[in-house]
């Protein structure tokens, strides 16, 4: 049985690891984005896992302590007493 070869390479494993520590997570996309539309589901899944890690990591920018603005906005819209 053949062995398959990551598409994801170890160099740029290394480039993305890089610039995932300095959380550059848009640059760490462009990279993965036209490996990942050409179908390799290591690229998708390590894609959507940046993709999670930017969105929560602005989240957590409106958050001052413990708690959210975020939630705070929805408290007010809220309908429940």
């Amino acid at each position: 049985m053949e062995k398959k070869s990551k598409v994801v390479s170890k160099r740029l494993q290394k480039q993305l690891n890089e610039l995932v520590s300095n959380r550059q997570y848009d640059e760490a996309i462009q990279l993965l984005e036209p490996i990942a539309r050409k179908g390799n589901a290591d690229a998708q899944y390590k894609m959507g896992r940046l993709l999670y890690k930017k969105n929560d990591l602005y989240r957590s920018a409106f958050c001052i302590g413990k708690r959210c603005l975020l939630d705070e906005k929805r408290k007010a819209t809220s309908s429940v007493p």
